[in-house]
């Protein structure tokens, strides 16, 4: 996935419309043939039938509710993923799985871990000169999870797998923890399903699913970035 053609089309998600409709074009065309990766991550990605004006580029696709940067303070939502790709080993793989996290790590951090909400106020150090310090292999191995989680339009808005607004509460991301194995396709079902969006921990329905728990993460946007909650039990 070095340098894969699923994240090199750009830096960050504020593409051009038409640009990024070429793109998904031509990677939906290769995924009958060849590999289906770039199509299965564009459709996780953004959404040409869904867009905004952008005072610098003009008519740009609205992207997914899981995107944290777009270029400020030199943070890359793509850049990082094709940088993370090139520098994360089998080492840094194995002790996300199987050790206690440690963060002793270099950036890039896609900011999904709630520790990467580094506001002044939440720390004791003022944040610009304390050098971020994150679990690589976890950040490698959250991206490639990033296509079951595809965009959709729903009337003028572009959703996101797994999210759920809720007016002026703002927005969440749930998700059910499964107590036996179960395959890719019941993920994506378990991922999508209605009733994990609504559920409280404790639905009798979901049980019956093997659904033990579900949680939640309300996604905070401080500034031009974005960051993630600590998971509670919904």
């Amino acid at each position: 996935m070095v340098d894969h053609e699923a994240w090199r089309f750009s830096d960050n998600l504020n593409v051009e419309a038409g640009d990024f409709r070429s793109h998904a074009l031509a990677a939906a065309a290769r995924a009958s043939t060849a590999d289906p990766t770039a199509a299965e991550f564009v459709a996780a990605f953004a959404c040409d039938a869904i867009t905004e004006v952008d005072a610098k580029k003009g008519v740009v696709v609205c992207d997914t509710a899981f995107r944290t940067m777009s270029g400020a303070g030199h943070q890359h939502f793509l850049g990082f993923m094709r940088q993370l790709a090139a520098c994360t080993e089998q080492d840094h793989l194995e002790r996300a799985l199987f050790e206690q996290w440690r963060y002793e790590d270099d950036k890039p951090s896609m900011r999904w871990d709630p520790i990467d909400d580094r506001r002044y106020a939440l720390r004791w150090n003022e944040p610009s000169s304390d050098p971020i310090r994150t679990v690589r292999g976890a950040n490698r191995l959250a991206i490639e999870a990033l296509p079951l989680f595809p965009v959709m339009p729903r009337g003028t808005r572009l959703e996101t797998t797994g999210f759920v607004t809720a007016g002026s509460r703002g927005t969440w991301f749930r998700w059910p923890i499964w107590s036996r194995p179960i395959s890719m396709p019941v993920v994506q079902s378990l991922l999508a399903s209605q009733r994990v969006r609504q559920a409280s921990t404790n639905e009798a329905a979901l049980r019956r699913m093997g659904v033990e728990a579900v949680f939640k993460s309300q996604r905070l946007t401080v500034e031009k970035y974005r960051n993630f909650t600590m998971g509670v039990p919904a």
